[in-house]
């Protein structure tokens, strides 16, 4: 995800979503689901606000959502730290995504 803005300004798309959602998982130690499970994840968030998920070209390599968040960032922080498994993510260090690990080795 694209640092150094505004959450309602930041845009990614479901993969990089999704490598987030993996480092959680490890983080959390839980198995995640597909990829495919995710997307449809992602469009129900879209469908009831949460997120705003539209689709875009990207010519011979497919098609993808870029992602936005709808709704005001305090609303989903409050509403993950007072869930039993989620409230610890903001206890503890942030995990460093792929994308992280390989441009600090450069």
């Amino acid at each position: 995800m694209r640092k150094g803005k505004r959450f309602s300004e930041i845009e990614t798309t479901t993969g990089e979503l999704y490598q987030e959602y993996l480092n959680v998982c490890y983080f959390l130690g839980i198995s995640p689901v597909t990829q495919r499970r995710f997307t449809d994840f992602v469009s129900y968030l879209d469908e009831i606000g949460l997120l705003n998920a539209r689709i875009a070209s990207r010519g011979r390599y497919g098609r993808t959502k870029i992602i936005k968040l709808a709704s005001d960032i305090s609303y989903v922080e409050e509403g993950l730290k007072s869930d039993p498994e989620f409230g610890s993510l903001f206890m503890r260090r942030p995990v460093q995504t792929s994308l992280e690990k390989y441009f600090s080795s450069i």
